[in-house]
Parts: structure tokens; C-alpha cells; sequence
């Protein structure tokens, strides 16, 4: 499925730094089942991807791992989105800051494959590594733009057949 027009992975907003930075840590934390880091100590995550955490940059982990994709579908179901961001806040004046938000190993669910190893069978999952959707990107900008009280903001693109999409199985349930 395409895009027709892609979404904005950037927005300036009318609010002066720390308060975007404020807002972002406190009530970003547990989106979509994701995780604030603001510390690079925070997450072996950090390590293994080569990312700094400082005073302009936050981590959004998704600790359960996983999201239903808004672009990548099979059989009419969303495919499974293993994602993290990282969000990028700098000043550009006084009273505007501009967020960018950066995805960190787009991979989608493509299958399950069973590894013969006795005495246990172990299921290995299939991913395949995906260019960003900038669905989940701009719905973050639009998530934080609702909290700033910011409702002036382009209105999301999404795939023609998206609403026809079925959620998908997560691998927990």
C-alpha cells in the first residue's frame, strides 16, 4: 500500500522549548504502549543503535516491541510494526520549537518459522526491514500537538483502503 502524499516527520510549534520538552516526557510516556528514555543509561537500546539521549533528544521505546502498521498490510490485516523514535526537539527562538522525529529500525512481522532444537521447538519470528510509513511519525507530531492545545495541524494521509484494515494478533495475545 502507498501513500499518495506522505506526512510531515517535523513540525514547529508555537511553544517555547522546555515546555515541548516537558510535555513530551510527562505525557508522551506510554504511547501506544511506548516508553519516555532520557537518559542514554536508560536502555541497553541506546547501545546497540548508537544513539546519544541529551537535553534536545528523547527516546520513545516501545517496550512491548510492537505496533499495528498503518501502511504495511497482508490479507487485508495490518502487519506487525516492530519500531522505536527518537525525538528531536531544538530551539528556534524563544517561542518555537521545532520536533523532528526520527524512526529507528522499521522491521514488519512477515511470518513465524519453527527452528528444530531438542528437546524444545523454537519459534523463530520473521521480520523484514521497511521504509517509514511517516503515518506513526506525524501521529506522534499530532498526539503532542494535542497536548500543546495546538489545533490548527494538517490533517493526516492515510492509505485509500486503511479503514477496511483489521488489526492484527499480537504476538502476546
Amino acid at each position: 500500500m502507498e501513500l499518495v502524499e506522505k506526512n510531515p516527520t517535523q513540525y514547529i510549534f508555537d511553544v517555547e522549548f522546555n515546555k515541548v520538552k516537558k510535555i513530551v516526557i510527562n505525557d508522551m510516556n506510554n504511547y501506544k504502549g511506548m516508553k519516555v528514555k532520557t537518559s542514554s543509561n536508560d536502555t541497553i537500546f541506546c547501545k546497540l543503535n548508537d544513539i546519544q539521549i541529551n537535553d534536545s533528544n528523547i527516546l520513545l521505546v516501545n517496550e512491548n516491541y510492537c505496533i499495528s502498521s498503518s501502511l504495511y498490510y497482508k490479507h487485508g490485516t495490518k502487519l506487525i510494526y516492530y519500531v522505536s523514535f527518537l525525538i528531536q526537539l531544538k530551539v528556534i527562538d524563544e517561542t518555537k520549537t521545532m520536533v523532528i522525529i526520527n524512526t529507528i529500525n522499521p522491521n514488519v512481522l512477515v511470518g513465524r518459522e519453527l527452528l528444530p532444537s531438542l528437546p524444545h521447538m523454537v519459534r523463530l519470528l520473521k521480520v523484514k526491514k521497511v521504509p517509514i510509513s511517516t503515518i506513526e511519525e506525524y501521529e506522534i507530531l499530532l498526539e503532542l500537538g494535542k497536548y500543546l492545545g495546538v489545533n490548527n495541524m494538517k490533517k493526516i494521509n492515510y492509505p485509500k483502503n486503511y479503514s477496511t484494515l483489521k488489526e492484527p494478533k499480537m504476538p502476546w495475545e
